[in-house]
């Protein structure tokens, strides 16, 4: 049994995205979390609002979680039918998991950017949200929840999580999720953008300058 997290905000395709779920195998349910007051077409799934921000929504999603195995997904997700049971056989023998990441874009640089993303899951116990980050939530609240900072709340979870001698570990699984950000803004550019906010971040620059530099030209 899986709570299923969705933070949204000026989401377009929220429709499409649940879609997905009406095939997937176990049993779960879907915390949408608003941070807008935009109408959206949840089929018969809960929507909640709160403040906007991706970190304070998936905390709130969390309080309203009636099942122990939380899963935080991104709307752009695609993911395999039998995930949630691939969830719960993992976390009889581990802590923290996240999917080995797949873009929908077959471009040689995508592949490279999904290779780095999830050798770096395998090898550096780092999981960012577009993975699919799941956990039980006494493990969750035990690493104090996500920040609640507006960029980069998925990579300090992670980062949280090792100073405390746990660690994600990767699924046999496999999510896919949205190549748009990079293909509009240039695959390379992106990439070594999105390196760079990581050591901003590691270095303790101010989340004010990070997310300019993020937004820059984008």
């Amino acid at each position: 049994m899986v709570s299923i997290i969705v933070p949204v905000y000026q989401e377009r395709n929220l429709n499409q995205f649940l879609k997905q779920f009406e095939n997937l195998k176990g049993e779960f349910e879907i915390i949408i979390v608003s941070g807008d007051k935009q109408n959206y077409n949840t089929l018969s799934f809960e929507l909640f609002r709160c403040k906007k921000g991706r970190a304070a929504q998936m905390n709130y999603g969390v309080k309203h979680a009636k099942f122990d195995i939380i899963w935080f997904l991104h709307a752009d997700s695609k993911i395999e039918k039998n995930s949630i049971l691939k969830i719960e056989n993992f976390l009889k023998t581990n802590l923290l998991g996240a999917f080995k990441i797949k873009f929908d874009n077959d471009k040689f640089l995508m592949k490279i950017c999904a290779f780095m993303s999830n050798l770096r899951l395998k090898l550096g116990g780092i999981a960012f949200g577009d993975q699919g980050m799941f956990m039980k939530k006494e493990i969750f609240y035990t690493l104090g929840g996500f920040r609640e900072i507006e960029i980069m709340e998925d990579y300090d979870f992670s980062l949280r999580a090792k100073k405390k001698w746990f660690k994600f570990t990767n699924t046999n699984g496999t999510i896919m999720t949205s190549s748009r950000r990079f293909v509009s803004n240039g695959i390379i550019k992106t990439m070594i953008k999105m390196q760079l906010c990581r050591l901003m971040f590691k270095l303790g620059v101010k989340q004010e300058k990070i997310i300019r530099f993020y937004n820059a030209n984008s």
